[in-house]
């Protein structure tokens, strides 16, 4: 609900991209991060963010959590 308040803040999306959020875990910043460039229509930068996070130790370590976020969110590569 935050997140749609803010969907053209782009200080947010800076802030994420750069990874600024301390205060939230590698998947939680991930998951913002997917749902607000979604929003956005970059897809191109979606699918960015998508394959790095998946080809780290988180992405493998939470691969059914990220599977189910990106199906929510109707992520389609």
């Amino acid at each position: 609900p935050e997140i749609d308040k803010r969907l053209t803040d782009e200080g947010l999306m800076k802030s994420l991209i750069k990874g600024d959020f301390i205060r939230s875990t590698d998947v939680e910043t991930f998951k913002y991060l997917t749902i607000f460039l979604k929003a956005k229509g970059d897809i191109e930068g979606l699918n960015e963010v998508v394959e790095k996070f998946m080809q780290q130790p988180d992405g493998k370590k939470y691969h059914e959590i990220v599977k189910e976020h990106l199906e929510e969110i109707e992520y389609n590569k």
